[in-house]
């Protein structure tokens, strides 16, 4: 069966790339999407996870199921981390290689392509469980077909910034009027849409493809201090930010570039794309 006769069940769909990702498989002609409920991922981690599971299944109907939910913030409880970042995709991939026929259904797991940097995740816990749940699924045997997409740094939808990421450190800056420190900003990042990954994931999955690492890259990158000059630029608080006035974060990776991923759906200008964020945020110039 191919990829776009399958239906979807979403883990996580109110969350930032959740909540996208909801809207692109329902664009679908003819797709349908099922919300886990919200206890799903305590019941899994509880051991009550098989009727959890059973009920959202539908024989002879093919499913992907889209973890989307986890634990982005580093600076979050580790035990919580670890529960929900590794345990319960680990348990979850067990549940459904145990009660669907092989081919029947695909997890799909979300990461970030900075997990494999072994410098940066040993400092960075949300990046470090990614890397052991990759390793923990990796190791878990061919019972069910898994498929891990590696994701940049994402901004975009309706809601706020994480305060802890450096778009919403950046955020936060403009809304208060005050200093904004960072370190030179030489790193090179990419920033996509949220919608467009959406869409990219969408379009992978109902083109069945078959990588089991897939990076969603645009090989355009851009360095943090070019995007912090324009987005101050454009809001007239460039007096606001002060670059260089902090050291780098142990581990930082500066020179990475990716190629371009064949299915990535689109891809905007970052600048343009976090100003227009900003804005649709009420962020309001001087």
């Amino acid at each position: 069966m191919n990829g776009a006769n399958r239906n979807a069940v979403l883990i996580g769909h109110s969350g930032f790339l959740g909540t996208a990702l909801r809207a692109a498989i329902e664009a679908r002609p003819g797709a349908r999407v099922e919300l886990a409920r919200r206890n799903f991922v305590k019941q899994v981690l509880e051991g009550n996870g098989d009727q959890a599971v059973s009920s959202m299944l539908v024989p002879g109907v093919a499913q992907d199921w889209i973890c989307a939910v986890g634990i982005v913030n580093p600076g979050a409880d580790p035990a919580v981390i670890e529960a929900i970042n590794v345990e319960f995709p680990r348990r979850l991939y067990a549940l459904l290689g145990n009660l669907t026929l092989p081919g029947g259904v695909r997890l799909v797991t979300i990461g970030s392509v900075l997990e494999s940097h072994g410098a940066l995740a040993s400092s960075n816990a949300y990046l470090a469980s990614k890397s052991r749940m990759f390793e923990a699924l990796s190791g878990a045997g061919d019972a069910l077909r898994w498929h891990h997409i590696r994701l940049h740094t994402l901004y975009g939808g309706s809601k706020k910034p994480h305060p802890f990421m450096f778009a919403g450190q950046m955020f936060e800056a403009l809304v208060r009027k005050e200093r904004f420190k960072m370190s030179g900003g030489t790193q090179l990042r990419e920033y996509h849409h949220v919608q467009d990954i959406a869409e990219s994931v969408s379009s992978f999955l109902s083109s069945d493809g078959q990588d089991r690492i897939i990076e969603l890259s645009s090989a355009e990158p851009i360095r943090l201090r070019e995007l912090a000059s324009a987005v101050f630029q454009y809001f007239n608080e460039i007096d606001l930010l002060e670059i260089g006035s902090k050291v780098h974060s142990h581990g930082e990776v500066f020179e990475s570039i990716y190629q371009r991923s064949p299915y990535l759906a689109a891809s905007r200008d970052p600048i343009e794309g976090v100003i227009c964020w900003f804005k649709e945020l009420n962020v309001v110039r001087s």
